[in-house]
């Protein structure tokens, strides 16, 4: 179908056309024309990154699981990590902006809401405001990946698949980076032992 928006005789028109119609109706300059599906694909497109041999993107059928499409996906054994793979979603992703956004809003309020007992600590308490509406205001712009951990100690979900998933499959490596609350933030090789 077609959603047909424009202006006829000074003023505005809004109609919901199927495409035959659609291919009988004249267009004025300034019309906006969008085309819409009204019944759901039964195929759904599934990215792959990192680590893998071949295709870097699937159409699959709807409902599909992980270890299935896994299954036409080639790896080199020496170089995939597969018991370490993952899903960035853009469901997860737009719930987890949401959640930093509602973490922010209520550390700005409780921050700008906290009460002063003497004319020092208020003065403490200005400072500490405008460094907190800082990072706030950095943080906000943070956009979330939207990572779904799909393995756990080598074992991989069998997850149901969404449209627009992106399966990554990271590189083997033999570097373990040491960053954090240390006092020497550092890149070491890999030990069994230690």
């Amino acid at each position: 179908n077609v959603a047909l928006s424009g202006t006829r005789n000074g003023l505005p028109l809004s109609s919901y056309l199927s495409y035959e119609e659609f291919l009988r109706t004249r267009l004025f300059d300034g019309d906006t024309v969008r085309f819409v599906s009204d019944s759901s694909s039964p195929v759904i497109d599934i990215s792959v990154e990192g680590s893998h041999l071949g295709n870097s993107y699937f159409a699959v059928k709807k409902g599909s699981r992980l270890q299935e499409v896994m299954d036409y996906i080639s790896v080199d054994p020496d170089d995939a990590d597969i018991g370490n793979i993952y899903i960035k979603r853009k469901s997860v992703a737009v719930d987890q902006k949401r959640n930093i956004d509602e973490s922010l809003r209520r550390l700005e309020r409780s921050v700008l809401t906290a009460p002063a007992s003497s004319d020092g600590e208020a003065t403490i308490r200005v400072k500490e405001s405008e460094l907190i509406l800082k990072f706030v205001q950095r943080a906000s712009k943070v956009q979330p990946e939207g990572k779904v951990v799909v393995s756990d100690r080598g074992k991989v979900a069998n997850i149901r698949l969404e449209d627009g998933d992106i399966i990554v499959i990271p590189q083997k490596s033999d570097v373990i980076t040491i960053s954090g609350e240390v006092n020497v933030p550092q890149a070491v090789v890999y030990a069994g032992n230690a």
